[in-house]
């Protein structure tokens, strides 16, 4: 049984999904004991993240590291938004420049 909830929590890859694989994760870990806790989170982390988390012996800890490195603060929200903008934009141009391109008489 626990073995099928923990297939249905997402892998946490990231700032991208962050917010929901915690809100997953945080109703799952309702657990007495330490190390069990600090396993299943790990269960649920993308295997590409762990080298930023082996040092964790907590639960607690590891819980914490993920928030600290995952959260968007308000500044780093503003600079990811900020970069998606300028992406769309050059993407705008780009797409604006070739249709202009491909108008022009010959």
């Amino acid at each position: 049984m626990t073995s099928n909830i923990i297939a249905s929590i997402p892998k946490l890859k990231g700032r991208e999904n962050y917010e929901e694989w915690a809100f997953a994760v945080e109703h799952f870990l309702i657990l007495p004991n330490d190390a069990k806790a600090r396993a299943k989170i790990i269960l649920t982390i993308d295997p590409g993240l762990y080298v930023y988390i082996k040092e964790e012996s907590s639960a607690m800890g590891l819980w914490n590291k993920l928030k600290t490195m995952y959260t968007d603060t308000s500044f780093t929200r503003r600079i990811g938004l900020l970069r998606n903008l300028i992406s769309i934009r050059r993407t705008e141009i780009t797409v604006n420049m070739a249709v202009a391109i491909a108008l022009m008489p010959v």
